[in-house]
């Protein structure tokens, strides 16, 4: 879903200029970086920016601050925000997602779970030729993040970088 469907216009893409490596909207100036982390159970996390405005520290955001509808990250997800320094730490504000996967929802079937690692895999007809990886830390809405080996369930599919689903 686009921000333009939202009312938002549209985040478009922004040339790093020679000031900095920044590009800058409204007088301020925006950062690039990628999703580090992101912890799901605090709803934040951490993107690595290599410009000099972080000092070189990894930049902290929370989910309070990610632009609607955006309510989560992914480790890799490419971003672009402001930077505000909170407490000699940079903190990133009004961050838009620079590339959105997008998700398929599918129907499918736990077919194993490790309890003790905390994944899983999941059987779909959409997908023949191999099982949807699943971590604990993905499962919404319940109190026990976990699967039943067997158990039917629902899900948001994205492809990871080398081309596999989760």
């Amino acid at each position: 879903m686009g921000y333009a469907q939202l009312g938002r216009p549209p985040v478009p893409p922004k040339r790093l200029g020679q000031t900095g490596g920044f590009a800058k909207t409204n007088g301020q100036p925006r950062y690039r970086g990628v999703v580090k982390s992101w912890f799901i159970h605090n709803s934040n996390g951490f993107i690595i920016c290599r410009d000099p405005v972080c000092q070189g520290q990894d930049v902290y955001v929370m989910s309070r601050h990610l632009r609607s509808p955006l309510v989560r990250l992914r480790p890799g997800d490419k971003v672009e925000f402001y930077v505000t320094i909170m407490k000699g730490r940079p903190q990133a504000r009004d961050l838009c997602l620079l590339n959105q996967k997008p998700a398929v929802r599918v129907r499918g079937r736990c077919t194993k779970w490790n309890e003790e690692r905390k994944y899983g895999f999941i059987k779909s007809s959409g997908y023949k030729d191999s099982n949807i990886f699943c971590l604990a830390t993905e499962i919404l809405n319940r109190p026990q993040r976990r699967l039943y080996e067997g158990e039917d369930v629902e899900c948001s599919v994205v492809m990871d970088q080398k081309g596999r689903p989760q």
